[in-house]
């Protein structure tokens, strides 16, 4: 290898970098919400639809076809919500039992094709009026059921997000200092006192049965940490050392007792005269 050539290669590394780093960074300048453009969110279900190739994940790309995807629903006056549907079906692949869907043959075509935009604007004409059109009462209702049920088939299978209380406290445009003080402060309540859960193997019903259930009912429930052994009347399985958790169970119970047996009771000042 020359010196040349060397030259070239150790050039090229750090544009192959830069293009991953500006890749990332263009993609997340760019937010598609629901109050997002029509055009926008019909860009983002068709870079969707396609695999979510690499190559286009820039918001230069979506901002662009953008505007051609709104000439296309105005072309054929159909409005977001029933066009979005002809882009996941045109680009919607057969599935692994071989149900199709979808139109496998044009989202393969998407799928090879270096401008996947302009080669849908080709086809527009015969994909959407001859194929799609005669049959979309009965395809549309189709993929619609096949969708949703992939969509709860991933919301079983997928943990929730987590919700912080930052999450829930904290402004995120404008953060009080008083706000993260708070969401610190309850983050550390919870893991001081963490929140209770049913058993394993244990259903919610017979949880909350459990816990709310009178002590004598649970009267063979040991705790893991106190210990037992002979009490002072002489009956076994008694607990002779408590956990600092019973005690301060114990304790708590105790005193609002006491409450209760100390509390004055008011007199009406009436008839005393």
């Amino acid at each position: 290898m020359t010196t040349k050539t060397k030259s070239r290669s150790k050039a090229r590394q750090p544009q192959k970098a830069w293009g991953l780093r500006a890749w990332s960074r263009s993609m997340a300048k760019l937010r598609v919400t629901e109050d997002s453009p029509d055009g926008l969110k019909l860009a983002f279900i068709f870079w969707n639809g396609l695999g979510r190739p690499k190559a286009f994940a820039k918001a230069s790309v979506l901002e662009a076809w953008a505007p051609r995807l709104e000439k296309l629903t105005r072309r054929v006056s159909m409005p977001y919500s029933q066009f979005k549907w002809f882009l996941i079906w045109c680009t919607r692949l057969r599935d692994e039992d071989g149900a199709n869907y979808g139109n496998a043959f044009t989202a393969e075509n998407l799928r090879v094709a270096k401008n996947p935009m302009g080669s849908l604007e080709k086809q527009f004409a015969v994909t959407f009026h001859e194929i799609f059109i005669p049959r979309a009462d009965k395809l549309v209702s189709l993929l619609q059921d096949r969708v949703q049920r992939e969509m709860d088939d991933r919301s079983r299978t997928k943990p929730p997000i987590a919700v912080t209380w930052y999450d829930v406290i904290v402004d995120k445009d404008n953060p009080q200092p008083c706000q993260v003080e708070k969401a610190r402060h309850m983050t550390a309540l919870d893991e001081r006192f963490p929140m209770l859960h049913p058993a394993p193997g244990e259903d919610m019903d017979g949880f909350v049965d459990r816990m709310f259930a009178p002590y004598a009912v649970f009267r063979e429930w040991r705790c893991r940490k106190c210990e037992y052994g002979i009490g002072e009347d002489g009956d076994m399985d008694e607990r002779v050392k408590w956990c600092r958790d019973c005690a301060d169970e114990l304790r708590m119970d105790v005193e609002d007792d006491l409450e209760m047996l100390l509390e004055v009771p008011t007199i009406s000042c009436l008839g005393q005269w």
